[in-house]
């Protein structure tokens, strides 16, 4: 009797142990994570990557420009934070010239770099600016590089290819440019005149 109650003892036990192992264990709830919220701009700010729409004001050459050359253009489109004007059309913006280089001999062209530097707002604060969308580091003032590579061909006579000169880099007024708001710009907005009604201006 006590060897058949001890053989049942000990086969309860197992079976209790192997229901334990097969038993999974419970998953512990995870908290929801938290979605990342852009950060919103405080109010009255000339946003960074702003886009400003320029024209080149005068003819420029590589046969007349200098390094350090101040170079202009008009703004052609006014530029508005919650509905006021802080960028008038017709205004100047400043940039310069970072390389130019005569046409030389054996067929090399010229060289023509312009860079953007600021334009001035409607309250005569500055608001810097750069030439390409994203930040590049130093290099985004940079506008254009008009270096133009010569392309290879045979000539006949070496003098002739000695005396050839290469073609002078020519970028005429009114070329169109867009450029970009370089870096938040909190403004006094009481320091701006308020835009005028778009509706008002159409025809009738």
């Amino acid at each position: 009797m006590t060897k058949h109650l001890l053989s049942c003892v000990m086969i309860l036990s197992l079976s209790i142990s192997l229901s334990a192992q097969q038993t999974p264990p419970a998953e512990t709830p995870q908290a929801p994570q938290a979605q990342a919220t852009p950060a919103t701009p405080p109010p009255d700010t000339l946003l960074d990557a702003t886009p400003v729409k320029l024209r080149l004001s005068d003819e420029l050459s590589s046969a007349r420009a200098h390094v350090g050359d101040v170079v202009h253009y008009e703004v052609m489109e006014d530029v508005l934070v919650s509905g006021v004007v802080v960028i008038r059309k017709g205004s100047t913006a400043i940039g310069t010239v970072t390389q130019a280089e005569h046409a030389k001999s054996r067929g090399r062209a010229g060289k023509l770099d312009l860079s953007i530097s600021y334009v001035p707002l409607a309250d005569q604060e500055k608001a810097s600016l750069r030439g390409a969308k994203e930040r590049a580091g130093k290099s985004n003032k940079k506008l254009m590089a008009t270096g133009m590579a010569m392309t290879a061909f045979c000539i006949p006579c070496e003098g002739v290819w000695l005396l050839m000169k290469g073609t002078e880099i020519t970028i005429p007024a009114g070329k169109m440019i867009l450029v970009y708001v370089d870096g938040d710009m909190h403004l006094r907005m009481d320091s701006f005149a308020a835009a005028p009604n778009a509706s008002a201006s159409q025809p009738q």
